[in-house]
């Protein structure tokens, strides 16, 4: 909702958009902060593009913006960070640090609990809104498994964003705790209005409206970026709240989650039988593969899906393309090196099969055969560890139960037969769960569409915990439900890239260096729908760089130039 601001001054009134002259106006009305119960769709704006303004009085709005009263919400301060100032690249030790910050305003809050809608104050949120603004807003999306609040920095996509933000691009940005806060239901788990999608709703039109408090102006445009947790809050909010945001990047959605979590049950099952035998002790999981096993089936994808590109670069560019048989590295005789006996190849073959029941009907989608499956962040959500001997990490060992399950009583465990993931069996929970996932996955996006909002979704081949193939389903979901004469699906707002090599979110031997919150604002500022992304590779792999194409076009070596450069592939 946009608030005209006060009238000022004719000598001060263009100082004032540019620079900030002038006091903040009042506080926005109480109603703006309730959850909207029907979609609004405003008039078109005459010029799509964000428009910039620089305070030059920021310390004194910064100071003045916890005394104002504002229905709904409670601020407990504020603080003017100078230009400078470097932020933490790795969020948890914080012993790296990142590039230097702008001069920005911190603001720290939470939302007051409203009649009936039960959302406690332990909702709280953090903002920071940069000086020299680019007149755009951003929503950080869930991260993490934390009920924390993260620090409000706009990670972008991909392992690049750890390094560059959008805080430093000069978006003002917000991040908060609204899906995981204790008082509330996980987002991903809430398909049905629930209080955690009614946290996330208002948390976003709270940001709002301090941007306005802040700047006199509402923002020009409004985008959200979220991997995992936060790739399904994207969804929910085209979904629910179209209008809240012109863009949308979700990043490896938490899709189907009951299913997911049939699946990681399904590859326990089979990887702790595959593990060595312990006189008198459980089979340890994380000693099912060693490191080298790994790479043997990395290699061994390579060698058989490396050149369906066009090129053999070290990347499996055609996911789609990649028919990969794991009894091709199987031990020809005992005692064999850099190969998988036979019981380890079953495991394998089966795990990334994917579930099956007693029927041997398919239960969740195949995992894509892909080299990152010899990445520490591939083993690690598999196997409980980065290394074999580490000690179990109990965050990622209880993936199934604290991620996925979400609830989900009488879940597989590694010891269940094929009977005990026989849908028929589920209990009444499950099923109304597995329903409105599949609701969730079917629902078109007219009202998103119709308001010109923009949706890339971003998946890495070599994700453990959601299989990319999940997020292509979505996209053939979309495209069967948007599908018009002349315009044969979704790909005029919703495009989804596969990134390879890439394991959840980020990590492995991938591409997991692109912006993809860039070509977003292109595609919402200038109407030029993105038909590749640049990327390039982290680690060792920094000088790579290729092209990531719009599904289900591939990148392919045009047949000249250097393979591990970009502009030697084209999209086709």
């Amino acid at each position: 909702m946009r608030i005209d601001r006060p009238i000022l001054a004719a000598a001060c009134s263009l100082f004032a958009l540019l620079t900030g002259c002038g006091s903040p106006p009042p506080p926005i009305e109480p109603a703006v902060l309730r959850v909207p119960t029907q979609p609004t769709t405003p008039a078109a704006p005459a010029t799509r593009a964000a428009r910039p303004m620089h305070l030059l009085d920021a310390a004194a709005r910064c100071s003045s913006m916890p005394r104002a009263a504002r229905p709904g919400l409670e601020l407990s301060g504020a603080q003017l960070i100078a230009q400078g100032v470097a932020h933490p690249v790795e969020p948890v030790s914080r012993s790296i640090a990142g590039a230097a910050l702008p001069e920005h305003c911190r603001i720290e809050g939470r939302l007051r609990p409203q009649a009936n809608d039960g959302v406690a104050p332990r909702v709280s949120f953090e903002m920071r809104l940069p000086s020299r603004w680019n007149g755009r807003f951003l929503h950080q999306g869930s991260f993490d498994l934390e009920s924390r609040t993260v620090e409000a920095f706009g990670r972008t996509t991909g392992a690049g964003g750890l390094e560059d933000n959008a805080l430093s691009q000069g978006f003002a940005v917000l991040a908060s705790n609204a899906a995981r806060s204790p008082s509330v239901l996980p987002a991903a788990a809430a398909t049905d209005g629930s209080e955690a999608e009614a946290a996330l709703a208002r948390v976003v039109l709270a940001a709002k409206v301090l941007i306005h408090d802040y700047y006199g102006k509402p923002a020009d445009r409004s985008y959200f970026v979220g991997c995992s947790e936060g790739g399904k809050e994207g969804l929910l909010f085209a979904q629910r709240w179209p209008e809240a945001f012109d863009g949308i990047v979700a990043v490896a959605p938490l899709l189907r989650k009951g299913d997911a979590a049939l699946a990681a049950a399904w590859t326990l099952r089979h990887f702790t039988a595959a593990a060595p035998r312990v006189r008198s002790k459980p089979r340890p999981l994380s000693e099912a593969f060693s490191i080298e096993e790994l790479f043997v089936v990395a290699n061994g994808i390579l060698k058989q899906c490396d050149a369906v590109d066009g090129a053999e670069d070290g990347f499996v560019m055609d996911m789609a393309g990649c028919r990969f048989d794991p009894v091709t590295v199987q031990c020809k005789r005992r005692g064999a090196k850099s190969c998988l006996s036979k019981a380890k190849v079953q495991a394998l073959a089966a795990a990334m099969g994917g579930p099956r029941d007693a029927a041997g009907k398919v239960l969740y989608a195949p995992w894509p055969w892909d080299p990152g499956i010899a990445a520490p962040g591939w083993r690690a959500w598999t196997l409980g560890t980065a290394a074999p001997g580490d000690t179990p990490n109990p965050e990622l060992l209880s993936l199934t139960s604290q991620m996925l399950s979400g609830g989900l009583e009488g879940l597989p465990t590694a010891k269940s037969d094929a009977r005990a993931f026989d849908r028929s069996r589920a209990t009444a929970s499950q099923r109304a769960r597995r329903e409105a996932e599949a609701v969730f996955m079917a629902a078109p996006l007219e009202d998103f569409r119709q308001r010109d909002g923009k949706l890339l979704l971003v998946h890495g081949a070599a994700d453990p915990v959601v299989s990319a193939w999940v997020t292509i389903d979505y996209q053939r979901q979309l495209d069967r439900a948007h599908s018009r004469p002349g315009a044969p699906g979704a790909a005029d707002f919703a495009r989804t890239f596969i990134v390879p090599g890439m394991n959840h979110c980020a990590g492995g031997p991938s591409l997991d260096r692109f912006d993809a919150l860039a070509a977003l604002v292109e595609w919402v500022e200038t109407e030029k729908p993105p038909k590749r992304i640049e990327a390039r590779g982290s680690a060792a792999l920094r000088d790579e760089t290729r092209p990531l194409c719009p599904w289900p076009e591939v990148a392919r070596y045009r047949g000249a130039g250097s393979v591990q450069v970009s502009a030697s592939y084209e999209c086709r």
